[in-house]
């Protein structure tokens, strides 16, 4: 009888260790996908569109008109793509500010941290916005 005791409290501890490794593995990996960036940086071009959208998770959608490069401006071959980010729900000004520059037309610069995943209570896109500021002149006449 004694041997099935001690069985029964080393198979609970072993359960309890293996928890409590598996609790602290899958918690540092969930923090590093939520937590960590991949890359850093910044985009110009014109907003066209923040909403807020989704079914369970409202959460901040945007979109950014980047002119693609042409020595010409006059030039119908221009490209242009459309670059998606999101913006934490913390950031009201941000999306206040990021919701008048679409609404004048005016060239911002987006400065933005890539994440490794996406949540769906965090946004769509792994480009989180961080910041907008205006385009200076300068930057604007040397590209035209």
């Amino acid at each position: 009888m004694a041997k099935t005791g001690v069985t029964k409290k080393k198979v609970i501890m072993f359960s309890l260790i293996a928890f409590l490794i598996i609790a602290v593995v899958g918690g540092g990996i969930f923090s590093f996908f939520y937590y960590a960036t991949y890359s850093n940086g910044t985009r110009s071009g014109v907003v066209m569109k923040v909403s807020k959208k989704g079914y369970v998770f409202k959460t901040w959608e945007g979109e950014l008109h980047v002119d693609g490069l042409s020595p010409d401006k006059r030039s119908s071959n221009q490209l242009s793509s459309v670059w998606r980010f999101s913006v934490e729900q913390s950031e009201r000004e941000l999306v206040q500010k990021l919701e008048n520059y679409a609404q004048t037309g005016e060239r911002v610069t987006l400065h933005y941290v890539e994440r490794y995943k996406t949540f769906p209570w965090r946004g769509d896109e792994v480009y989180f916005v961080t910041a907008v500021e205006p385009r200076k002149a300068k930057e604007a006449e040397s590209q035209e």
